[in-house]
């Protein structure tokens, strides 16, 4: 089965592809799609599921999710979306619902944080890789360092 791209994702691909490339987007992970500025994809809580979306058009970006529900605990699908678009080479920080603190969190370091003693070593969560964290520290080095050209 193809993979479809979240809502609003088609607009933001149609400017990548004419040459107008923000620095940051949104993902909204809820219902309340309005509460959130552009630029943004979303998806429905309901609609998710692993291998589901392509989130390729979100690459190089520092993605924000807007996480509008939370169940919590390791079996949250907010985790797996939280690896899945890491995994399409996007800079990820999570935006909790109101109430949390803190209210935003890189998602390196919510995966360090996370990190488990098992019989093998020091594990990550099962949403999490070395790979993935070497991929969101080189990709936080290098959207600093376009922010830093922008302002120049």
């Amino acid at each position: 089965m193809p993979m479809k791209l979240p809502a609003y994702a088609k607009r933001l691909l149609d400017d990548r592809r004419a040459g107008r490339h923000p620095l940051d987007a949104n993902l909204v992970f809820g219902d309340r799609w309005a509460d959130v500025p552009e630029i943004k994809v979303c998806i429905k809580p309901e609609d998710y599921a692993v291998g589901v979306f392509d989130f390729h058009v979100l690459a190089g970006l520092k993605v924000t999710i807007h996480a509008q529900v939370s169940i919590g605990g390791d079996a949250d699908p907010l985790f797996d979306l939280v690896g899945e678009v890491a995994a399409a080479q996007a800079l990820v920080v999570i935006r909790w619902p109101k109430g949390f603190t803190p209210r935003e969190t890189w998602a390196f370091e919510l995966a360090f944080c996370n990190r488990f003693k098992s019989n093998k070593g020091v594990r990550w969560p099962a949403w999490w890789s070395d790979a993935l964290d070497c991929g969101q520290q080189t990709l936080a080095k290098n959207w600093i360092a376009d922010c830093e050209r922008k302002v120049a």
